[in-house]
C-alpha cells in the first residue's frame, strides 16, 4: 500500500522517549534473529540516560505513532550503535538512514572519534551499513548456537580537533594542520669542498665520516655535488697525469655551475668581508681563498642545502651565512652524525608482565616476516601498505617493531630512519583492539617511535593507522597527533612535530629555526617568562595564521617537549637505580628478568610521601637524582613533567602500582603512611651526561644533605642542571 509522505522526527530527550519504550521493545523482540534480545529495563535505563532515539511520524490530530528506533551507547570517544529498526508499514522511506545519521551527527558534535556497529555476516543489513560509511574492519566469532561471524563495522568522525577534545573548544586551536615539508620529496644538495674529497681518497682522519655521508647519498638522503671550480682547482694542481685519481673521482661526481660572471663577482666580493680577515690595503686574498669564495658562491646561486669543509674560516662564520644565505656550512662529522645520530640503533628486546601476561617487545627479525603477514592480513591491512612495511630495499633506513603476548602477535610498528637533514618520516602502527593488552601494545610502539632520535633535532610524523584502529587513534590524538589529508577507507593519515628535547632560553633561537626550517612552524622570536600552565605559546603556522596554544597543551602536541620558561620553577626527587632503571629507561645492562608493565607506558607513576604533594605539583617539572648506594651513578639522571598528582589511599593503589615499579611490599617500605602521593610523569627524557652532586652543589641545587625527599629548586638552577645533562 502506498502512503502519502510522512512527517518524520527524530526524538531522543528522555521526556520525550520514555513513553514510546514499550513500542520499542516490542519492535526489537519481532526479530531477535537480527537484533538479539533485551529486557524492556534496558530501554528504560537507555532513554533515561539519553541512549535511545525513537523515529515517530505524526499523524491526524498531532498524534505521534512509533516508526522506529536507534539504541546506542559506548565510552567516549567511540559511539556504539546497539540496534536500529524500522516498523515495516514504513520501510524504505529512509528512516533507518536519518536515525544513523542523527547519531553520527550528534557524536561529531561532540567531538567523538568514531561509531561503530556489529552486523551479523549472513544479514542483508550489512549493504545498508556499507552504504552509509561503516566500513567492516574485523570479524568477530557470534554465538556458539548460531555459528555466526560478526563484522564489525566503523566509521570514522570528522573531529574537528582530536587532540584533547574534552577541554578544547570547538576551533580554539588546529595546529598545524597544513605543516610545511620542504625536504619530505626531494633529497636536499650538499656541496663538497676539495679538503672533504681529500679526507675520503687519501684516507685521512675523517675517511670514515665522509664514507658515511657517501652511503647517505647512496640511500637518497642527500644529493652530493661539486662546483666546477673544484674540478679547475684540481686541473690547475692535478698531477700531469690525465689519470689523477682524485680528478677522476671528482669528474664523476655532479657538478654546479658557476653564477654568471657579475653576479659572481658582487656575491663573491660580499662573501669575503663575511668569512676572511680584512686584506691589508694593496693587498689581496690568497688564491685559494678566492677558490673557496667561487665555491660558496655557487653553492648559494644553485640554492644548495649545505656547504661540506673543514676550513676553519668558513666553518667560523657558518652562523652568519645561514642568516644571510640559508646555507648550512658543516664539517664531515657533524653531516655525517646527521644520518647515524645517537639513538638509532634498533632497540632492544623488553619483557613486561601486565595483569599476569607477559608481553615480549623486541626489532622484527627475518624469520618474523611470515607470522607478521598473516598478522597484518588477518587485522585487513591493505596488501601494498603490507608490502611497503615489508619488503624492504635499498633506500632509507627502518625500524619494525613486534609486541607478543604468550608467543602471538599483538601489534606490529614500522618507522623510517630519521635524519637532521631530512626529518620528516612515516610511521605506521598496527595493534589487534580485540586483544586485552592492545591499550599497552599501543602504547608502546607509540612512544618507543614517536620520539626523535637525537636531542635538539625535531621530527616532523606522519603516522599511518588502519580503519577500525579507533583506541590507537585516540592514544595517538593524546599525544599531539592530529588529522591530516591524504587517508583513503581504509587507512588514516595522522601528523605531529616531536621536538625531543627541553627548551631553555639557550637553545630557543636554535630550535625555533630548526623548528621554521622543517615543518613551517614558527615559535615566538624570544622565549617567554613563565605565568601559569595555561599561558598562550605563541605559533605561526605556515599559512601565516597565528595560535595561542596553552603551555601545558604545547608540550603535548610537541611531545616529547618541555618549556623550562624563565620562572618555572621545579623539583628533584630522589630515586635508586634499581628503580630508575624502570621507571627511567635508563637501565645499563640487559635485564634476564620481566620488567613491570611501566616500563612500556608513556605515563608512568612516581610514588612519594604525602609531604611532597605541595613540591610535586601538576605541570611542574622534575629532575631525577639516582642515589649512589647499590651501584647508582650520585647524579641527575633525567628530567620529566609532572601531568598529574593524587593523594591515594595504599589500599586502593592497585591501578597506580600497575603504571610505577613498585610493588605494595616496597610502597610500605618508602612511605609509613596510610597515604601516599602518586606523580603521574611524562615526557621522560634521561641525560646524556648524568650531572654529579658536586655540580649539583656548585649551583646551589643541593646543600650537604643527602637527597631523601622531593626538593624545590629555583628556574635558574633548572636551566642550568639541564643543559649540562642533556649537551
Amino acid at each position: 500500500m502506498s502512503l502519502p509522505n510522512l512527517w518524520i522526527e527524530i526524538l531522543s530527550a528522555p521526556d520525550e522517549v520514555l513513553p514510546l519504550v514499550a513500542d520499542a521493545t516490542r519492535a526489537a523482540d519481532s526479530d531477535k534473529s537480527a537484533l538479539g534480545f533485551l529486557p524492556k529495563k534496558a530501554f528504560q535505563d537507555a532513554a533515561n540516560q539519553g541512549k535511545l532515539s525513537v523515529a515517530v511520524v505524526r499523524g491526524r490530530g498531532g498524534k505521534l505513532s512509533y516508526a522506529g528506533h536507534l539504541l546506542h551507547g559506548g565510552a567516549f570517544p567511540h559511539a556504539r550503535v546497539f540496534q536500529v529498526f524500522t516498523k515495516p508499514h514504513f520501510r524504505r522511506r529512509g528512516i533507518a538512514r536519518r536515525l544513523v545519521e542523527a547519531i553520527v551527527e550528534r557524536s561529531e558534535r561532540d567531538q567523538f572519534m568514531s561509531v561503530s556497529a556489529r552486523v551479523a555476516g549472513d544479514l542483508a543489513a550489512n549493504e545498508f551499513w556499507e552504504h552509509l560509511g561503516f566500513h567492516t574492519v574485523r570479524t568477530a566469532p557470534g554465538g556458539r548456537a548460531t555459528g555466526r561471524k560478526i563484522n564489525v563495522r566503523i566509521r570514522e568522525l570528522s573531529t574537528p580537533n582530536l587532540f584533547n577534545p574534552m577541554a578544547a573548544p570547538p576551533g580554539a586551536y588546529a595546529l598545524g594542520i597544513h605543516l610545511a615539508s620542504p625536504l619530505s620529496d626531494v633529497s636536499p644538495i650538499y656541496v663538497l669542498d676539495l679538503n672533504v674529497l681529500l679526507d675520503l681518497l687519501k684516507k685521512r682522519a675523517n675517511a670514515g665520516d665522509v664514507e658515511r655521508i657517501f652511503r647517505a647519498s647512496l640511500s637518497n638522503l642527500i644529493r652530493l655535488a661539486v662546483t666546477e671550480e673544484l674540478v679547475k682547482e684540481l686541473e690547475r694542481n692535478s698531477r700531469p697525469s690525465p689519470t689523477d685519481p682524485i680528478l677522476q673521482f671528482a669528474l664523476a661526481l655532479p657538478r654546479l655551475p658557476a653564477p654568471p660572471r657579475e653576479t659572481l663577482r658582487k656575491l663573491a666580493a660580499k662573501l669575503g668581508t663575511t668569512v676572511f680577515p680584512p686584506v691589508p690595503p694593496g693587498g689581496q686574498l690568497r688564491t685559494q681563498d678566492q677558490s673557496d669564495l667561487i665555491h660558496l658562491a655557487t653553492a648559494i646561486h644553485c640554492r644548495a642545502s649545505g656547504f661540506v669543509t673543514g676550513e676553519k674560516l668558513i666553518l667560523r662564520a657558518r652562523e652568519a651565512l645561514r642568516d644571510m644565505y640559508s646555507l648550512d656550512i658543516m664539517g664531515p662529522n657533524e653531516l655525517a652524525d646527521f644520518f647515524e645520530p645517537v639513538g638509532q640503533a634498533e632497540g632492544e628486546q623488553i619483557r613486561a608482565v601486565s595483569q599476569g601476561r607477559e608481553l615480549l617487545a623486541r626489532p622484527v627479525r627475518a624469520d618474523d616476516i611470515v607470522p607478521v603477514e598473516e598478522f597484518l592480513d588477518r587485522m585487513r591491512c591493505p596488501l601494498d601498505l603490507a608490502r611497503e612495511v615489508l619488503e624492504i630495499g635499498p633506500g632509507r633506513g627502518h625500524h619494525r617493531d613486534l609486541v607478543l603476548c604468550e608467543g602471538s602477535i599483538v601489534g606490529f610498528g614500522f618507522r623510517e630512519t630519521a635524519s637532521r637533514a631530512r626529518p620528516h618520516v612515516n610511521m605506521f602502527i598496527c595493534a589487534d583492539e580485540d586483544h586485552p593488552a592492545v591499550a599497552l601494545t599501543a602504547d608502546f610502539l607509540l612512544d618507543s617511535r614517536g620520539r626523535p632520535p637525537a636531542p635538539e633535532f625535531p621530527v616532523r610524523l606522519t603516522l599511518r593507522l588502519l580503519l577500525g584502529n579507533v583506541l590507537t587513534k585516540r592514544m595517538a590524538a593524546a599525544r599531539g597527533f592530529i588529522p591530516s589529508p591524504g587517508g583513503s577507507l581504509t587507512v588514516s593519515r595522522l601528523h605531529k612535530v616531536a621536538l625531543g628535547c627541553v627548551l631553555t632560553d639557550r637553545n630557543w633561537t636554535t630550535i625555533r629555526e630548526r623548528l621554521r626550517r622543517g615543518t613551517g612552524l614558527e615559535l615566538s622570536p624570544s622565549i617567554p617568562p613563565f605565568g601559569s600552565l595555561q599561558q598562550a605559546i605563541q605559533v605561526r603556522e605556515p599559512s601565516g595564521q597565528t595560535s595561542d596554544v596553552p603551555l601545558e597543551d604545547i608540550e603535548a602536541l610537541f611531545s616529547p617537549a618541555i618549556f623550562l620558561l624563565p620562572g618555572r620553577d621545579a623539583a628533584i626527587v630522589p630515586i635508586r637505580r634499581l628503580y630508575a632503571d624502570d621507571l627511567i629507561g635508563t637501565a645499563r645492562q640487559l635485564r634476564l628478568q620481566s620488567s613491570p608493565e611501566a616500563v612500556m607506558l608513556s605515563e608512568r607513576v612516581y610514588f612519594s610521601s604525602r609531604r611532597t604533594a605541595s613540591v610535586l605539583r601538576k605541570g611542574t617539572p622534575i629532575l631525577f637524582y639516582e642515589s649512589a648506594g647499590s651501584g647508582g651513578s650520585g647524579s641527575v639522571i633525567a628530567v620529566a613533567r609532572v601531568s598529574r598528582t593524587e593523594l591515594v589511599s595504599k589500599e586502593r593503589s592497585g591501578a597506580l602500582l600497575r603504571r610505577g615499579v613498585l610493588d605494595r611490599r616496597e610502597l610500605d617500605r618508602i612511605c609509613s603512611g596510610k597515604t601516599v602521593v602518586a606523580s603521574t610523569i611524562d615526557n621522560i627524557m634521561p641525560f646524556r651526561h648524568p650531572v654529579p652532586l658536586t655540580r649539583l652543589r656548585a649551583v646551589g641545587a643541593a646543600d650537604g644533605a643527602n637527597f631523601v625527599t622531593a626538593r624545590p629548586i629555583r628556574s635558574q638552577q633548572l636551566t642550568q642542571i639541564v643543559e649540562e645533562g642533556m649537551t
